[in-house]
Protein backbone atom coordinates (compact mmCIF):
# COMPACT_ATOMS: atom_id res chain seq x y z
CA UNK A 1 0.00 0.00 0.00
CA UNK A 2 1.25 3.47 -0.86
CA UNK A 3 1.85 5.79 2.09
CA UNK A 4 -0.38 8.33 0.33
CA UNK A 5 -3.45 6.05 0.54
CA UNK A 6 -4.25 7.52 3.96
CA UNK A 7 -4.53 11.04 2.51
CA UNK A 8 -5.63 10.50 -1.10
CA UNK A 9 -7.59 7.34 -1.74
CA UNK A 10 -7.86 6.53 -5.44
CA UNK A 11 -9.86 3.64 -6.82
CA UNK A 12 -10.17 2.93 -10.53
CA UNK A 13 -12.59 0.50 -12.10
CA UNK A 14 -12.26 -0.84 -15.62
CA UNK A 15 -15.08 -0.01 -17.99
CA UNK A 16 -14.46 -1.45 -21.43
CA UNK A 17 -16.67 -2.03 -24.44
CA UNK A 18 -14.33 -4.84 -25.53
CA UNK A 19 -13.16 -7.88 -23.83
CA UNK A 20 8.69 10.12 -3.61
CA UNK A 21 7.13 9.92 -7.25
CA UNK A 22 6.39 6.33 -7.99
CA UNK A 23 8.56 4.98 -10.81
CA UNK A 24 7.27 2.85 -13.66
CA UNK A 25 10.52 2.03 -15.41
CA UNK A 26 12.56 -0.13 -13.04
CA UNK A 27 12.62 -3.91 -13.57
CA UNK A 28 13.39 -6.34 -10.77
CA UNK A 29 15.21 -9.52 -11.78
CA UNK A 30 14.43 -12.20 -9.23
CA UNK A 31 16.34 -15.42 -8.67
CA UNK A 32 18.38 -17.51 -6.27
CA UNK A 33 22.05 -16.58 -5.92
CA UNK A 34 24.87 -16.45 -3.38
CA UNK A 35 26.93 -13.69 -4.98
CA UNK A 36 26.30 -11.66 -1.82
CA UNK A 37 24.39 -12.53 1.33
CA UNK A 38 24.18 -9.21 3.20
CA UNK A 39 21.11 -7.84 1.41
CA UNK A 40 18.07 -8.87 -0.61
CA UNK A 41 18.18 -6.19 -3.31
CA UNK A 42 20.94 -4.50 -5.29
CA UNK A 43 20.59 -1.70 -7.85
CA UNK A 44 22.65 -1.55 -11.02
CA UNK A 45 23.01 0.68 -14.06
CA UNK A 46 25.00 -1.86 -16.08
CA UNK A 47 25.42 -5.65 -15.90
CA UNK A 48 29.18 -5.23 -15.49
CA UNK A 49 28.53 -3.83 -12.03
CA UNK A 50 27.11 -7.22 -11.03
CA UNK A 51 30.52 -8.80 -11.61
CA UNK A 52 31.97 -6.49 -8.97
CA UNK A 53 29.36 -7.84 -6.56
CA UNK A 54 30.40 -11.44 -7.05
CA UNK A 55 28.29 -12.62 -9.98
CA UNK A 56 29.94 -14.52 -12.81
CA UNK A 57 29.27 -14.19 -16.52
CA UNK A 58 27.62 -17.62 -16.57
CA UNK A 59 25.08 -16.75 -13.87
CA UNK A 60 21.52 -16.75 -15.12
CA UNK A 61 20.73 -13.43 -13.43
CA UNK A 62 23.73 -11.81 -15.12
CA UNK A 63 22.67 -13.20 -18.49
CA UNK A 64 19.17 -11.86 -17.92
CA UNK A 65 20.57 -8.43 -17.03
CA UNK A 66 22.60 -8.41 -20.26
CA UNK A 67 19.42 -8.97 -22.26
CA UNK A 68 17.54 -6.27 -20.33
CA UNK A 69 20.21 -3.68 -21.06
CA UNK A 70 20.63 -4.84 -24.67
CA UNK A 71 17.21 -3.50 -25.65
CA UNK A 72 17.17 -0.12 -27.35
CA UNK A 73 15.95 1.82 -25.53
CA UNK A 74 16.22 0.08 -22.17
CA UNK A 75 15.51 1.07 -18.56
CA UNK A 76 18.16 3.33 -17.07
CA UNK A 77 18.61 0.99 -14.12
CA UNK A 78 17.53 -2.42 -12.92
CA UNK A 79 17.46 -4.23 -9.61
CA UNK A 80 18.30 -7.78 -8.63
CA UNK A 81 16.23 -9.45 -5.95
CA UNK A 82 17.87 -12.34 -4.10
CA UNK A 83 15.86 -15.46 -3.35
CA UNK A 84 16.96 -17.67 -0.47
CA UNK A 85 14.62 -20.58 -1.19
CA UNK A 86 16.59 -23.00 -3.34
CA UNK A 87 14.90 -24.13 -6.59
CA UNK A 88 15.71 -27.34 -8.44
CA UNK A 89 14.87 -26.98 -12.11
CA UNK A 90 12.98 -29.95 -13.56
CA UNK A 91 12.06 -30.17 -17.26
CA UNK A 92 10.11 -32.88 -19.05
CA UNK A 93 11.18 -33.76 -22.62
CA UNK A 94 8.22 -35.31 -24.44
CA UNK A 95 8.91 -36.70 -27.93
CA UNK A 96 5.86 -36.73 -30.18
CA UNK A 97 7.15 -37.79 -33.62
CA UNK A 98 8.01 -41.47 -34.18
CA UNK A 99 8.66 -41.27 -37.93
CA UNK A 100 11.84 -43.05 -38.98
CA UNK A 101 14.57 -40.60 -39.86
CA UNK A 102 13.12 -37.70 -37.90
CA UNK A 103 15.86 -35.81 -36.08
CA UNK A 104 15.28 -34.41 -32.64
CA UNK A 105 17.74 -31.54 -32.39
CA UNK A 106 18.13 -28.94 -29.69
CA UNK A 107 20.25 -27.66 -26.84
CA UNK A 108 20.26 -28.99 -23.28
CA UNK A 109 22.36 -27.24 -20.64
CA UNK A 110 24.74 -25.91 -23.27
CA UNK A 111 25.15 -29.30 -24.92
CA UNK A 112 24.12 -29.80 -28.54
CA UNK A 113 21.57 -32.62 -28.51
CA UNK A 114 20.70 -34.71 -31.57
CA UNK A 115 18.89 -38.02 -31.96
CA UNK A 116 17.62 -39.67 -35.14
CA UNK A 117 14.51 -41.85 -34.85
CA UNK A 118 15.03 -45.43 -35.99
CA UNK A 119 12.68 -47.91 -37.66
CA UNK A 120 9.67 -49.11 -35.70
CA UNK A 121 10.18 -46.51 -32.98
CA UNK A 122 7.61 -45.68 -30.34
CA UNK A 123 7.50 -42.84 -27.86
CA UNK A 124 8.59 -45.31 -25.18
CA UNK A 125 11.59 -46.52 -27.20
CA UNK A 126 12.63 -42.97 -28.07
CA UNK A 127 12.52 -41.98 -24.41
CA UNK A 128 14.59 -45.04 -23.53
CA UNK A 129 17.14 -44.12 -26.20
CA UNK A 130 17.59 -40.44 -25.39
CA UNK A 131 17.64 -40.78 -21.58
CA UNK A 132 21.29 -41.94 -21.36
CA UNK A 133 22.36 -39.29 -23.87
CA UNK A 134 20.97 -36.53 -21.68
CA UNK A 135 22.07 -38.19 -18.44
CA UNK A 136 25.66 -38.05 -19.66
CA UNK A 137 25.60 -34.25 -19.51
CA UNK A 138 27.32 -33.24 -16.27
CA UNK A 139 25.02 -30.29 -15.63
CA UNK A 140 21.88 -32.44 -15.32
CA UNK A 141 20.57 -35.90 -14.53
CA UNK A 142 17.89 -37.65 -16.59
CA UNK A 143 15.38 -40.39 -15.84
CA UNK A 144 13.21 -42.52 -18.12
CA UNK A 145 9.56 -41.95 -17.27
CA UNK A 146 8.16 -43.99 -20.17
CA UNK A 147 6.42 -41.18 -22.03
CA UNK A 148 8.95 -38.50 -21.17
CA UNK A 149 12.51 -37.90 -20.08
CA UNK A 150 12.68 -35.98 -16.82
CA UNK A 151 15.74 -33.70 -16.72
CA UNK A 152 16.81 -32.40 -13.31
CA UNK A 153 19.36 -29.77 -12.36
CA UNK A 154 22.47 -31.54 -11.04
CA UNK A 155 23.26 -28.49 -8.91
CA UNK A 156 20.07 -26.98 -7.41
CA UNK A 157 19.84 -23.22 -7.81
CA UNK A 158 22.13 -23.16 -10.85
CA UNK A 159 19.45 -23.60 -13.49
CA UNK A 160 19.95 -24.91 -17.00
CA UNK A 161 18.64 -23.99 -20.41
CA UNK A 162 16.64 -26.19 -22.77
CA UNK A 163 15.86 -25.11 -26.32
CA UNK A 164 14.10 -26.98 -29.13
CA UNK A 165 12.55 -25.52 -32.27
CA UNK A 166 8.81 -25.27 -31.73
CA UNK A 167 8.20 -27.40 -34.85
CA UNK A 168 10.76 -30.08 -33.95
CA UNK A 169 8.21 -32.30 -32.20
CA UNK A 170 9.92 -32.29 -28.80
CA UNK A 171 7.40 -30.94 -26.33
CA UNK A 172 8.79 -29.18 -23.27
CA UNK A 173 7.18 -28.82 -19.86
CA UNK A 174 8.74 -26.95 -16.95
CA UNK A 175 7.89 -28.99 -13.83
CA UNK A 176 10.02 -27.07 -11.31
CA UNK A 177 8.39 -27.04 -7.89
CA UNK A 178 7.75 -23.71 -6.16
CA UNK A 179 10.47 -23.38 -3.50
CA UNK A 180 8.70 -20.42 -1.87
CA UNK A 181 8.64 -17.53 -4.34
CA UNK A 182 6.02 -15.52 -2.44
CA UNK A 183 8.07 -15.53 0.74
CA UNK A 184 11.10 -14.40 -1.24
CA UNK A 185 9.19 -11.63 -3.04
CA UNK A 186 7.75 -10.37 0.24
CA UNK A 187 11.20 -10.30 1.82
CA UNK A 188 12.59 -8.46 -1.19
CA UNK A 189 9.78 -5.89 -1.11
CA UNK A 190 10.21 -5.39 2.64
CA UNK A 191 13.79 -4.29 2.04
CA UNK A 192 13.23 -2.32 -1.18
CA UNK A 193 9.85 -1.78 -2.81
CA UNK A 194 10.98 0.83 -5.35
CA UNK A 195 10.61 -1.29 -8.51
CA UNK A 196 7.78 -1.90 -10.92
CA UNK A 197 8.23 -4.92 -13.22
CA UNK A 198 9.19 -8.45 -12.18
CA UNK A 199 11.13 -11.00 -14.24
CA UNK A 200 11.82 -14.40 -12.67
CA UNK A 201 14.63 -16.85 -13.42
CA UNK A 202 12.54 -19.94 -12.56
CA UNK A 203 9.16 -19.78 -14.32
CA UNK A 204 7.32 -23.07 -14.04
CA UNK A 205 3.54 -23.09 -13.82
CA UNK A 206 3.71 -23.60 -10.05
CA UNK A 207 6.09 -20.68 -9.52
CA UNK A 208 4.35 -18.26 -11.90
CA UNK A 209 0.90 -18.93 -10.45
CA UNK A 210 2.18 -18.42 -6.91
CA UNK A 211 3.95 -15.17 -7.80
CA UNK A 212 1.00 -13.88 -9.83
CA UNK A 213 -1.27 -14.00 -6.78
CA UNK A 214 1.04 -11.59 -4.99
CA UNK A 215 1.68 -9.33 -8.00
CA UNK A 216 -2.08 -9.01 -8.51
CA UNK A 217 -2.36 -7.39 -5.07
CA UNK A 218 0.26 -4.75 -5.94
CA UNK A 219 0.39 -1.89 -8.42
CA UNK A 220 3.19 -3.69 -10.27
CA UNK A 221 3.46 -5.99 -13.27
CA UNK A 222 5.12 -9.33 -14.01
CA UNK A 223 6.21 -10.63 -17.43
CA UNK A 224 6.82 -14.38 -17.14
CA UNK A 225 7.62 -16.67 -20.04
CA UNK A 226 6.74 -20.28 -20.71
CA UNK A 227 7.83 -22.94 -23.18
CA UNK A 228 5.20 -25.40 -21.97
CA UNK A 229 3.79 -27.10 -25.04
CA UNK A 230 0.23 -27.15 -23.72
CA UNK A 231 0.04 -23.35 -23.41
CA UNK A 232 0.48 -23.22 -27.21
CA UNK A 233 -2.12 -25.93 -27.90
CA UNK A 234 -5.71 -24.85 -28.52
CA UNK A 235 -7.12 -28.19 -27.35
CA UNK A 236 -5.42 -28.02 -23.95
CA UNK A 237 -7.14 -26.36 -20.99
CA UNK A 238 -4.98 -27.60 -18.11
CA UNK A 239 -2.05 -25.29 -18.79
CA UNK A 240 -0.43 -22.16 -17.40
CA UNK A 241 -1.87 -19.70 -19.94
CA UNK A 242 -5.40 -20.99 -19.45
CA UNK A 243 -5.02 -21.00 -15.66
CA UNK A 244 -4.04 -17.32 -15.73
CA UNK A 245 -7.02 -16.50 -17.98
CA UNK A 246 -9.39 -18.35 -15.66
CA UNK A 247 -8.05 -16.22 -12.79
CA UNK A 248 -8.61 -12.98 -14.79
CA UNK A 249 -5.29 -11.53 -13.75
CA UNK A 250 -4.55 -7.97 -14.91
CA UNK A 251 -0.96 -7.42 -13.70
CA UNK A 252 0.68 -10.41 -15.41
CA UNK A 253 1.41 -10.70 -19.13
CA UNK A 254 2.63 -14.13 -20.24
CA UNK A 255 4.88 -14.59 -23.27
CA UNK A 256 5.35 -18.00 -24.92
CA UNK A 257 8.87 -18.79 -26.06
CA UNK A 258 10.52 -22.04 -27.10
CA UNK A 259 13.36 -21.83 -24.57
CA UNK A 260 13.27 -22.83 -20.90
CA UNK A 261 15.82 -20.77 -19.01
CA UNK A 262 15.79 -18.11 -21.73
CA UNK A 263 15.17 -14.40 -21.39
CA UNK A 264 12.24 -13.50 -23.64
CA UNK A 265 10.16 -12.28 -20.69
CA UNK A 266 12.90 -10.04 -19.33
CA UNK A 267 13.60 -8.60 -22.79
CA UNK A 268 9.90 -7.99 -23.40
CA UNK A 269 9.56 -6.26 -20.05
CA UNK A 270 12.62 -4.13 -20.78
CA UNK A 271 11.04 -2.80 -23.98
CA UNK A 272 7.85 -1.99 -22.09
CA UNK A 273 9.50 -0.27 -19.14
CA UNK A 274 11.88 1.64 -21.38
CA UNK A 275 8.86 3.66 -22.48
CA UNK A 276 8.41 5.00 -18.93
CA UNK A 277 8.67 8.58 -20.04
CA UNK A 278 5.90 8.85 -20.86
CA UNK A 279 3.66 5.97 -19.80
CA UNK A 280 1.00 5.32 -22.42
CA UNK A 281 3.15 6.27 -25.38
CA UNK A 282 3.83 2.76 -26.71
CA UNK A 283 2.00 -0.48 -27.39
CA UNK A 284 3.51 -3.82 -26.33
CA UNK A 285 2.92 -5.25 -29.81
CA UNK A 286 5.55 -5.15 -32.58
CA UNK A 287 8.52 -5.02 -30.19
CA UNK A 288 11.89 -6.37 -31.38
CA UNK A 289 13.74 -8.27 -28.65
CA UNK A 290 17.49 -7.92 -29.04
CA UNK A 291 19.38 -11.10 -28.15
CA UNK A 292 16.26 -13.29 -28.17
CA UNK A 293 15.70 -15.79 -31.01
CA UNK A 294 12.26 -15.86 -32.61
CA UNK A 295 10.01 -18.89 -32.16
CA UNK A 296 9.14 -20.96 -35.22
CA UNK A 297 5.40 -21.19 -34.57
CA UNK A 298 2.70 -22.50 -36.86
CA UNK A 299 -0.29 -20.27 -37.51
CA UNK A 300 -2.38 -22.61 -35.39
CA UNK A 301 -0.10 -22.23 -32.40
CA UNK A 302 0.05 -18.47 -32.82
CA UNK A 303 -3.75 -18.39 -32.77
CA UNK A 304 -3.88 -20.65 -29.72
CA UNK A 305 -1.46 -18.44 -27.80
CA UNK A 306 -3.38 -15.30 -28.79
CA UNK A 307 -6.69 -16.88 -27.78
CA UNK A 308 -5.20 -17.62 -24.37
CA UNK A 309 -4.32 -13.92 -24.02
CA UNK A 310 -0.58 -14.58 -24.14
CA UNK A 311 2.13 -13.11 -26.35
CA UNK A 312 4.53 -14.76 -28.80
CA UNK A 313 7.65 -13.64 -30.66
CA UNK A 314 7.98 -14.53 -34.35
CA UNK A 315 9.35 -13.23 -37.62
CA UNK A 316 6.65 -11.63 -39.75
CA UNK A 317 6.97 -9.41 -42.81
CA UNK A 318 10.74 -9.49 -42.52
CA UNK A 319 10.68 -8.23 -38.93
CA UNK A 320 11.05 -9.97 -35.58
CA UNK A 321 8.08 -8.80 -33.51
CA UNK A 322 6.07 -9.53 -30.39
CA UNK A 323 2.34 -9.95 -30.65
CA UNK A 324 0.09 -8.98 -28.95
CA UNK A 325 0.80 -7.96 -25.34
CA UNK A 326 -2.39 -8.89 -23.52
CA UNK A 327 -2.90 -9.73 -19.88
CA UNK A 328 -4.96 -12.80 -18.89
CA UNK A 329 -7.87 -10.44 -18.17
CA UNK A 330 -7.94 -9.50 -21.85
CA UNK A 331 -6.65 -5.94 -21.50
CA UNK A 332 -3.29 -4.95 -22.88
CA UNK A 333 -0.34 -4.58 -20.52
CA UNK A 334 0.02 -0.90 -21.46
CA UNK A 335 -3.54 -0.32 -20.20
CA UNK A 336 -2.65 -1.94 -16.88
CA UNK A 337 0.41 0.25 -16.68
CA UNK A 338 -1.61 3.36 -17.49
CA UNK A 339 -4.05 2.57 -14.69
CA UNK A 340 -1.20 2.10 -12.21
CA UNK A 341 0.36 5.35 -13.41
CA UNK A 342 -2.92 7.25 -13.12
CA UNK A 343 -3.46 6.13 -9.54
CA UNK A 344 0.08 7.01 -8.46
CA UNK A 345 0.17 10.39 -10.19
CA UNK A 346 -3.33 11.29 -8.99
CA UNK A 347 -2.29 10.63 -5.41
CA UNK A 348 0.94 12.56 -5.78
CA UNK A 349 -0.59 15.59 -7.51
CA UNK A 350 -3.57 15.90 -5.18
CA UNK A 351 -1.41 15.36 -2.11
CA UNK A 352 0.98 18.03 -3.35
CA UNK A 353 -1.92 20.43 -3.92
CA UNK A 354 -3.10 19.89 -0.34
CA UNK A 355 0.30 19.93 1.33
CA UNK A 356 2.10 22.75 -0.51
CA UNK A 357 0.06 25.82 0.58
CA UNK A 358 -0.40 26.74 4.22
CA UNK A 359 -4.03 25.77 3.88
CA UNK A 360 -6.56 24.74 1.28
CA UNK A 361 -9.85 26.17 2.52
CA UNK A 362 -13.02 24.05 2.52
CA UNK A 363 -14.64 26.28 -0.06
CA UNK A 364 -15.53 25.93 -3.71
CA UNK A 365 -12.26 27.67 -4.53
CA UNK A 366 -10.41 25.13 -2.40
CA UNK A 367 -12.21 22.25 -4.08
CA UNK A 368 -11.20 23.70 -7.43
CA UNK A 369 -7.56 23.34 -6.39
CA UNK A 370 -8.20 19.61 -6.09
CA UNK A 371 -9.92 19.62 -9.49
CA UNK A 372 -6.94 21.37 -11.08
CA UNK A 373 -4.52 18.83 -9.65
CA UNK A 374 -6.65 15.95 -10.94
CA UNK A 375 -6.98 17.53 -14.37
CA UNK A 376 -3.22 17.95 -14.66
CA UNK A 377 -2.85 14.17 -14.48
CA UNK A 378 -5.47 13.49 -17.13
CA UNK A 379 -4.03 16.19 -19.38
CA UNK A 380 -0.61 14.60 -19.13
CA UNK A 381 -2.18 11.21 -19.92
CA UNK A 382 -3.64 12.72 -23.10
CA UNK A 383 -0.26 14.17 -24.08
CA UNK A 384 1.28 10.76 -23.45
CA UNK A 385 -1.18 9.22 -25.95
CA UNK A 386 -2.62 7.02 -23.23
CA UNK A 387 -5.97 8.82 -22.80
CA UNK A 388 -8.35 9.53 -25.64
CA UNK A 389 -8.75 13.32 -26.01
CA UNK A 390 -12.18 14.67 -25.07
CA UNK A 391 -13.11 11.71 -22.87
CA UNK A 392 -11.61 13.01 -19.61
CA UNK A 393 -14.31 14.04 -17.16
CA UNK A 394 -13.88 15.27 -13.58
CA UNK A 395 -16.72 15.82 -11.14
CA UNK A 396 -16.17 17.71 -7.88
CA UNK A 397 -19.06 18.31 -5.44
CA UNK A 398 -20.15 21.81 -4.55
CA UNK A 399 -19.17 22.49 -0.95
CA UNK A 400 -22.79 23.20 0.01
CA UNK A 401 -23.65 19.62 -1.00
CA UNK A 402 -20.94 18.01 1.11
CA UNK A 403 -22.39 16.29 4.20
CA UNK A 404 -21.73 18.07 7.49
CA UNK A 405 -19.89 15.03 8.88
CA UNK A 406 -17.44 15.09 5.97
CA UNK A 407 -16.86 18.80 6.36
CA UNK A 408 -16.26 18.30 10.07
CA UNK A 409 -13.72 15.59 9.26
CA UNK A 410 -12.21 17.84 6.58
CA UNK A 411 -12.86 15.25 3.87
CA UNK A 412 -13.88 16.27 0.35
CA UNK A 413 -15.74 13.20 -0.95
CA UNK A 414 -16.90 12.11 -4.39
CA UNK A 415 -14.08 13.61 -6.41
CA UNK A 416 -14.63 11.46 -9.47
CA UNK A 417 -12.87 11.15 -12.79
CA UNK A 418 -13.17 8.99 -15.86
CA UNK A 419 -11.53 8.62 -19.23
CA UNK A 420 -11.30 6.31 -22.20
CA UNK A 421 -8.04 4.60 -23.03
CA UNK A 422 -6.65 5.73 -26.38
CA UNK A 423 -5.52 2.21 -27.25
CA UNK A 424 -3.45 1.42 -30.34
CA UNK A 425 -3.96 0.06 -33.84
CA UNK A 426 -2.72 -3.54 -34.11
CA UNK A 427 -4.69 -4.63 -37.17
CA UNK A 428 -6.16 -2.94 -40.23
CA UNK A 429 -8.58 -3.82 -43.01
CA UNK A 430 -7.81 -2.21 -46.33
CA UNK A 431 -9.88 -2.41 -49.51
CA UNK A 432 -8.94 -1.05 -52.88
CA UNK A 433 -10.17 -0.88 -56.45
CA UNK A 434 -8.03 -0.93 -59.55
CA UNK A 435 -9.42 0.44 -62.80
CA UNK A 436 -7.75 -0.53 -66.06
Amino acid sequence: MSDLDVIVEVSISRETTAPSQAGFGTPLLVGYHTAYLDRRVATYSEPSEMLDDGFTESDELYQKALVVKSQDPSPTQFKVGRCTNLPTRVVHLIPTITTEGHVYKGDIAGNEFSYTVGAGATVDSIVTAIQPIVDAYSEVSATDDTTQVTVTDASPGTGFKVSFDAKNGMHLLDATADPGIVADLNAIAAEDDDWYGVALTDQSEAIVLAAAVLIESLDKIMIPETADWDSADASEVDDLATALVNLSYANTALIWHHEIGGHAGAAFMSTILAEDNPVGSATPAFKQLTGVPVSNLSTGRQTAINNKNATYYVRRGGLNTTFEGKTPLGDYIDVTRLIHWTKARMQERVFGALATPKKVPFTDAGADIVRTAMQSVLTQGIRNLGIRPGTDIITIPAVKDVPVADRANRTLPDCDFEYEVAGAIHRTKVKGRVKV
